[in-house]
């Protein structure tokens, strides 16, 4: 392999790795085969492709170096970012305002803009500081990757799913006593979808809930996939930032999705999200469009489609290599 690969996470010593073993853990399959596209795209490249946690240091810096950085949302370049080739930040390369004020919920659009003036605080002197470099959004991509067939729309049983976590793990302060951006959104998804399942007994909905993002991190991974499999439209709110996995795993999975808004960047911006931000309105979509077999059928496939071309680790890597190719050009 003409790239060095290193994990660096936060508090751990770095640790060579090679993306075509055995991921170290669930979660870096997705990883892997995003760093095998990047290099396969850039064979005579001699780089360190470094995957981190850590947004303070690395185990080694150059104009050779390049990063994965699995990141917090917090939208701050790394305070190393000057120091590499590129940064690739998973959740966002610039902080985001999750609320649209005057067309959500006030509680949620309260705490949103709580989160983001703190953001904003505290991430002022690094973005300042780091202006110049290179440091571009990635998708957060898939928990685990599946291996079980995805049907048609037409062949899966239930018409709509919710599987995960509704609040935010409780850390005290100001956040557990006004509650968060997801807390706020995620009870009044589920809310709505308690009525329509009184409303429209014809539908099948099957809401799976769970005590925290941890908790659905570490669910069986077979039975969760299942259950996408056998969904027609998945529901993918917001987590304390506008981004989720839910998003991509039910793209994974071919499932319709309807979402709120998302962050404008190169992988989202053709996404073909059904946005209910706010939840208003919830049971008359979901009822209309889960009796328009037709509709479901282009909408599975547009999402396929977005899956492949956009948000696949094959196309990130794709993406990360002609980022690079640029960077050397200039």
């Amino acid at each position: 392999m003409a790239w060095t690969h290193v994990i660096a996470n936060r508090g751990k010593p770095a640790r060579d790795w090679d993306p075509r073993d055995p991921p170290p853990r669930a979660d870096f399959a997705y990883l892997g085969a995003l760093a095998a596209a990047a290099e396969a795209a850039l064979p005579d490249a001699r780089l360190t492709l470094i995957v981190t946690t850590d947004h303070r240091t690395l185990p080694v810096y150059g104009r050779d170096v390049v990063v994965i950085q699995r990141a917090g949302p917090d939208g701050r370049p790394p305070d190393y970012a000057d120091r590499v080739l590129a940064v690739f930040k998973t959740h966002s390369a610039r902080p985001v305002l999750a609320a649209r004020p005057g067309r959500e919920p006030l509680a949620l659009t309260t705490t949103a803009l709580l989160s983001y003036a703190q953001v904003l605080a505290t991430g002022a002197p690094s973005r300042m500081r780091l202006r110049a470099a290179v440091v571009e959004p990635i998708p957060l991509g898939v928990m685990w990757s599946p291996d079980l067939p995805f049907p048609p729309s037409a062949q899966r049983p239930v018409d709509v799913l919710f599987n995960g976590s509704v609040a935010t793990a409780d850390r005290g302060g100001l956040r557990a006593r006004v509650g968060t951006p997801k807390s706020h959104s995620r009870q009044a998804m589920v809310a709505a979808l308690r009525r329509l399942q009184a409303e429209a007994p014809d539908l099948t909905i099957d809401i799976g809930l769970t005590d925290s993002f941890a908790a659905s991190k570490h669910a069986g991974v077979e039975a969760y996939w299942a259950r996408l499999a056998r969904a027609r439209i998945c529901l993918t709110p917001r987590g304390d930032t506008l981004e989720t996995y839910r998003l991509f795993e039910a793209a994974r999975a071919g499932c319709v999705i309807v979402g709120e808004r998302l962050p404008s960047n190169w992988f989202y911006d053709d996404a073909p999200v059904i946005d209910r931000t706010g939840w208003s309105g919830l049971g008359e979509v979901l009822t209309t469009l889960a009796r328009d077999e037709r509709a479901l059928a282009e909408r599975q496939r547009q999402t396929l489609q977005w899956w492949e071309r956009r948000v696949a680790p094959e196309a990130v890597g794709r993406y990360v290599a002609a980022t690079l190719a640029r960077i050397s050009r200039s």
